[in-house]
């Protein structure tokens, strides 16, 4: 059987700037801010190599997953930023500016890059029991404009981010050399 997650389940994994204009009838919103994008390189090595497994894979995997992500989310929230949106080995986090357009959360989005980076040059290899597996990351940064919107449809909403700053964070993180 599939447990089905709760509304509160589901809440967490929506960003509370998006969530609270909800919650106040706004189904979007404009704001200035910076941006970071992170895609791990290695996942599809050990994805390949585990999925063989059966269940002790998906462990591995899970275990794996949660060792790289677990301490780089908790980074980007300790500088200030939020996660807006996930997509496979990679995340997009954003650093809001204040309505004073103080660019505190530049800095701190450059900063969070670089504890990120030192954070994930600890796990760039990762033993299990099932191999040794290596990993690599690219990060873009950038800054401006950014918008998030609701969509709804027969009683279903999801939510993304877009705008410039968006494309040209994405763009910078693919054209970065993976390392360390």
């Amino acid at each position: 059987m599939v447990d089905i997650p709760t509304f509160d389940e589901l809440n967490s994994f929506v960003p509370q700037i998006v969530l609270e204009g909800n919650s106040r009838g706004k189904t979007e919103s404009g704001f200035s801010a910076a941006l970071l994008s992170l895609d791990v390189k290695g996942f599809t090595a050990i994805t390949s190599e585990v999925i063989k497994k059966g269940r002790e894979g998906t462990e591995v995997l899970s275990d794996t997953i949660s060792t790289i992500f677990d301490r780089v989310i908790e980074i980007v929230y300790s500088y200030g930023g939020f996660v807006s949106s996930f997509a496979g080995d990679s995340f997009t986090a954003v650093f809001q500016y204040e309505k004073n357009g103080s660019i505190l959360h530049a800095d701190q989005c450059y900063f969070a890059a670089l504890k990120i980076k030192d954070e994930l040059e600890k796990t760039k290899i990762i033993r299990t029991q099932l191999g040794v597996f290596d990993f690599s990351m690219r990060i873009g940064l950038s800054q401006g404009d950014v918008f998030w919107k609701i969509i709804e449809n027969e009683g279903t909403k999801i939510f993304y981010f877009g705008g410039e700053a968006l494309i040209d964070c994405l763009a910078a993180q693919k054209t970065s050399k993976p390392g360390f």
